[in-house]
């Protein structure tokens, strides 16, 4: 069982023992599950993120509207924003990337929407020293866009692509797009 931690403090934090010392990073790809072609993104974030905050920069790196509804899939553990009645949701506010990883949990799923379902695969792919340059969020590389968030879900969205395709006009969507300034300046923009 996954046994969530108490937050830290952010690196350089009064009365922190060993201030100004930087964190170790947390290099994660992610794949929105289900789509084509292919969207994706390679995020780095300091390992003392909580899944909380991991959502906030899922939410802006995959260019969602910023929701608080959210919901991790760790083994068999539910982490998200609990409510009376959420049943065996714990909260995302007390487990940290490096958490799971001291758990040895290298792959987990992120599901996000209102109303539809967007399930997005997560895998950490390396912790890796970190400095005084890259203890904030940031993406590496990625491809491609998010579907809008209310049109139905994958399957409706290959439908209203393949649609578009034959009449010859993808009515204002651009699949392939993908912008690396545009998302790491809104990833700059997050206060934590």
């Amino acid at each position: 069982m996954l046994v969530p931690t108490p937050p830290r403090q952010k690196p350089g934090s009064p009365g922190q023992p060993g201030a100004g010392l930087a964190l170790p990073v947390v290099r994660l790809r992610i794949v929105l599950a289900e789509v084509v072609p292919e969207v994706w993104r390679r995020l780095q974030v300091p390992s003392n993120f909580t899944l909380r905050r991991l959502h906030v920069v899922l939410q802006h790196a995959m260019g969602w509207k910023v929701a608080p509804q959210h919901l991790f899939r760790v083994g068999s553990s539910l982490f998200g924003m609990p409510s009376e009645g959420s049943g065996a949701l714990k909260d995302s506010r007390w487990v940290t990337l490096q958490d799971l990883l001291a758990r040895k949990e290298t792959a987990f799923n992120y599901e996000y929407g209102p109303g539809t379902r967007w399930i997005h695969q997560v895998r950490i792919e390396g912790l890796h020293d970190g400095n005084s340059t890259d203890q904030r969020p940031a993406c590496l590389a990625g491809a491609g866009a998010c579907p809008p968030e209310d049109c139905g879900g994958p399957g409706a969205y290959a439908e209203i692509l393949e649609a578009g395709r034959r009449n010859g006009k993808l009515v204002d969507l651009h699949p392939d797009a993908f912008d690396l300034d545009a998302i790491n300046t809104a990833l700059a923009s997050l206060r934590f």
